[in-house]
């Protein structure tokens, strides 16, 4: 595993500690609060996330598990990666301990599913059925990029196009 000083800056998962009244603490990339901080959507993600660390096992009844403080880590990282300017997303609990950020657009759904020890993966399905997922081992900076354009470039109809090959 690599060291996270060695990863580029936006790889690197912000050190957090979430407290009250919904201040996210940190001593590495605290421009990647500062920068969601200014988007409109931000403060009621914030407090969601803010809620989901409070979750216990079993928090729904059907044996979850407590939401992981890295899930919340990474979900911020990419809310900033993805994110900046661009809609409001949905940010949800996954019983794994994980999170799942999502947005949907003129039956166009994207979701991110981060698992409780950060991995991601990205599910996209358009309205024509077609999908499109990507695993963990699949995710490299021209997935993000994409997945960044669409969401920064909102259509009349909705989202702009999914992502997968424009050649065809």
């Amino acid at each position: 595993m690599a060291d996270q000083n060695q990863l580029p800056e936006y790889d690197r998962p912000p050190v957090v500690e979430v407290a009250p009244a919904i201040e996210f603490k940190q001593s590495v990339n605290s421009h990647i609060l500062k920068d969601l901080s200014a988007q409109p959507w931000f403060k009621e993600i914030a407090t969601r996330l803010q809620r989901f660390l409070s979750y216990e096992a079993n928090w729904n009844g059907c044996g979850e598990q407590p939401i992981s403080k890295s899930a919340v880590k990474h979900a911020l990282v990419v809310l900033h990666r993805v994110a900046l300017g661009g809609p409001e997303p949905v940010v949800v609990p996954v019983c794994d301990g994980g999170i799942q950020i999502e947005w949907y657009y003129s039956g166009t759904e994207i979701e991110v599913e981060i698992s409780p020890r950060g991995a991601e993966s990205i599910y996209i399905a358009p309205p024509d059925g077609t999908c499109v997922e990507h695993d963990p081992q699949q995710m490299d900076q021209d997935i993000w990029d994409k997945l960044r354009a669409v969401l920064a470039e909102p259509k009349a109809d909705g989202v702009g196009l999914p992502i997968r090959d424009q050649t065809q």
